[in-house]
Parts: structure tokens; C-alpha cells; sequence
């Protein structure tokens, strides 16, 4: 995320960071991305945006993850696509990123189906069980279409 793409003027086409008591989500203008900090036993979405994509057609996720020993953090991805006329939600990929010592970058390929013209992705995360909150950042996130 860069200011551009997460003014709220544009709705839900920028991004939406979530930041209350047990999930703060931020960005730097130094280094674009997300950083984020779960609070024990915290649930919920860390950040969203409504994406417009052409179906069907395949979509590559890229992001870099540091966990920054944050091992009792849970984070995953969700994509639904929104259909057209009835405004429902249909689930067309999901990722857990799974904890690492080092920095670690993730590619996804996330298949649009052909009814597909706004995808809807999400951001997810969960909390440790300890009692220190836990920190991580997801930089370099891309996502771009595999053919035109």
C-alpha cells in the first residue's frame, strides 16, 4: 500500500487498514507495505481492498514476509470474488503464510473465473496465546495478471 491506493477517498477500491485496540496495521512512507501488530488472542481482518480483475484469467499474489520472530502469529489470505447483479460473495483462493526465520517472499497464482470483474481481497490475522504482542510486515505486495 502507498498513499496513492490508500486514500480513502477512492472507498473500497483503496486499501482498508484496520487499526483498534487488539489489531494495529500501518505503513511507512519509507518502505511500502503494511506493518502490523496482533495483540494476544486477536482475531480479524488486517486489511482489505476491492480489486477490479478480468476473468477468467489467472492473478499472481507476490508479497515479502517478516515474521520478525513473531512465531505465535497467524496470518492468511482470502480472495472472493463479488458477482455481478446479486453483489455475492463467492471464495475463490485462500493462503496461509506460514512463519519463517528469515524474511521469506510468496508467490500465489489465484485463478479468476470468467463471471469475475471485482475480486475482493483480504488479509487475515490471528494473535499469539502469549501475553506480549507479536509484529510482522508484508512489503513488495504485487498483484498482477499472468496474461492479458
Amino acid at each position: 500500500p502507498r498513499s496513492e491506493n490508500s486514500d480513502d477517498r477512492y472507498g473500497a477500491f483503496s486499501w482498508s487498514l484496520t487499526s483498534n485496540g487488539e489489531i494495529r496495521t500501518e505503513t511507512q512512507t519509507t518502505n511500502p507495505g503494511i506493518f502490523i501488530t496482533l495483540q494476544p488472542l486477536a482475531r480479524g481482518v488486517v486489511a482489505a481492498r476491492t480489486l477490479p480483475v478480468s476473468g477468467p484469467n489467472t492473478y499472481t499474489l507476490t508479497q515479502r514476509v517478516d515474521y520478525k520472530g513473531a512465531s505465535g502469529t497467524r496470518v492468511n489470505w482470502v480472495a472472493d470474488c463479488i458477482l455481478p447483479v446479486t453483489n455475492e460473495r463467492q471464495r475463490i483462493w485462500e493462503q496461509t503464510i506460514p512463519p519463517a526465520r528469515q524474511p521469506v517472499t510468496y508467490r500465489s497464482e489465484i485463478e479468476i473465473p470468467s463471471n469475475c470483474y471485482l475480486m475482493d481481497l483480504r488479509l487475515l490475522g490471528t494473535g499469539p496465546e502469549g501475553q506480549l504482542p507479536q509484529t510482522l510486515s508484508i512489503t513488495d505486495i504485487a498483484l498482477e495478471p499472468v496474461t492479458l
